[in-house]
């Protein structure tokens, strides 16, 4: 609903879009939407492989070895933050 207002209101209020540019703003419209979902389904993807692998446990793990105190786990994640 939102997209037909705006396509009025861009069409006859501010003169901007042609009919004869409507075709162009779809395909455009379509390959920024095409690109965000590749992206979104790259990190789903990332994710599902991360999570099935159980590296977050095998993190965990380690640190939990390393580090016994609450002050130390979170300046670890500090630091690793400020590097990255």
């Amino acid at each position: 609903m939102a997209v037909v207002y705006a396509f009025i209101i861009s069409l006859f209020v501010y003169k901007e879009l042609k009919i004869k540019d409507f075709p162009k703003v779809l395909i455009n419209a379509s390959k920024t939407t095409g690109q965000v979902l590749l992206v979104a389904a790259t990190a789903m993807s990332v994710a599902w492989v991360i999570s099935t692998a159980q590296l977050p446990q095998a993190i965990v793990n380690v640190f939990s070895g390393l580090i016994s105190s609450k002050l130390m786990l979170l300046i670890v994640i500090n630091i690793f933050l400020s590097c990255s």
